[in-house]
Order: C-alpha cells, then sequence, then structure tokens
C-alpha cells in the first residue's frame, strides 16, 4: 500500500500498490507525506498476552528499508501527473 497524507490542512488517500504499480486518485495537493507499507509473514506465531485471550496470530516483519519508515516528504502540484518512488535499502 502507499499513502499520501497533507501535511498542512489534513486529508490523504491510500492506494493499493501491484506489480511495482499504483493508481492514485485525490491525492491532496501541497507538501504531502508519503508513506509505504509492505510486509510479510515469517512463519512464526505469537500469543497475545495483553488480550488474556491467549490467541495466537502470525508474527509479520516490514519490506519496507528502515530509511524509508517514517514516510518521505512531497511536493504535489495541479500539474503532477505521475510520481515515481525507488526505495532502496542503500
Amino acid at each position: 500500500m502507499i499513502s499520501f497524507t497533507a501535511m498542512e490542512g489534513g486529508g490523504g488517500m491510500t492506494a493499493e500498490i501491484r506489480d511495482g504499480r499504483y493508481k492514485a486518485v485525490d491525492v491532496p495537493v501541497g507538501r504531502v507525506l508519503v508513506q509505504f507499507h509492505a510486509s510479510k509473514e515469517t512463519g512464526k506465531m505469537l500469543t497475545d498476552e495483553a488480550e488474556g485471550s491467549g490467541a495466537t496470530y502470525p508474527e509479520t516483519i516490514s519490506l519496507i528499508p528502515q530509511k524509508y519508515s517514517a514516510g518521505v516528504e512531497v511536493t504535489i502540484t495541479e500539474e503532477s501527473r505521475s510520481q515515481d518512488f525507488a526505495l532502496t535499502s542503500k
């Protein structure tokens, strides 16, 4: 997933990333925080101690490189038609 959150005035939207591509409509104009969300299951099961129920759930880890975990600030203009993001681990 990719999300766009206006840094001034609120508002935002989220879109699904499929095969390295996304289509976002109604992205806020101006300074925007772009955040990336991707995770996978590790194969381990965890126990929910906080609820006291002992329910188990799969452990997941983020696939987003650490340096992007807080997001990326971009400026969106009325003329912006596309924005590519190359997330690298280095």
